[in-house]
């Protein structure tokens, strides 16, 4: 039986800005690497069997959920300004815009709290993903990943016939100033 494929396309406009979406596998975060397997040995560390008790290291379903997928990676530092209490972002480049507004009509009643900035936005992005029939993506931020300044909107695409750019709708913390890392 052949092994099922995904194939990443981009427009011949955003080659070269772009790095092609790596495996999440390659991509764990900071605090996963720091991590040891085993807790310290002391007092409570052992389980009822007497072994020493692991940490959250080893525990597959986490580590599958982190490892599990592709992270498309933004292609520059990104800084955030705010400018009469609206969010605007600076590229390390400027023929592209690579964030627009969402119509907010279109969320007005998705659960968040006061910690997101009221206007939905969304990451452009280039990539066309095709998988073989019968296979769709999950969209979402990196699992277990770092704390992020955003939230973007979870959402599964038939990408075995939508196979064009998706777009990711997100949510950015209100008041937010800073930069979010190339990557």
């Amino acid at each position: 039986m052949k092994k099922p494929t995904i194939e990443f396309n981009i427009s011949k406009d955003y080659e070269g800005i772009f790095d092609k979406p790596e495996p999440a596998r390659n991509n764990t975060p900071e605090w996963w690497k720091r991590q040891s397997r085993y807790q310290r040995e002391s007092v409570h560390t052992y389980n009822a069997k007497g072994e020493v008790s692991h940490t959250i290291k080893r525990c597959m379903p986490v580590m599958d959920a982190m490892i599990t997928g592709y992270v498309i990676k933004l292609p520059s530092d990104l800084v955030v300004q705010q400018v009469h209490g609206e969010p605007v972002f600076v590229w390390g480049f400027t023929e592209w815009g690579l964030i627009s507004p969402h119509n907010p009509e279109q969320v007005t009643e998705y659960p968040k709290d006061d910690r997101w900035h009221p206007q939905p936005l969304k990451f452009i992005n280039p990539w066309a993903i095709r998988t073989p029939k019968g296979y769709s993506c999950l969209f979402t931020a990196p699992m277990h990943g770092d704390k992020l300044p955003f939230h973007i909107l979870d959402g599964i695409v038939d990408t075995d016939v939508f196979n064009v750019p998706v777009n990711f709708p997100f949510f950015i913390e209100d008041k937010f100033e800073g930069t979010i890392p190339a990557g």
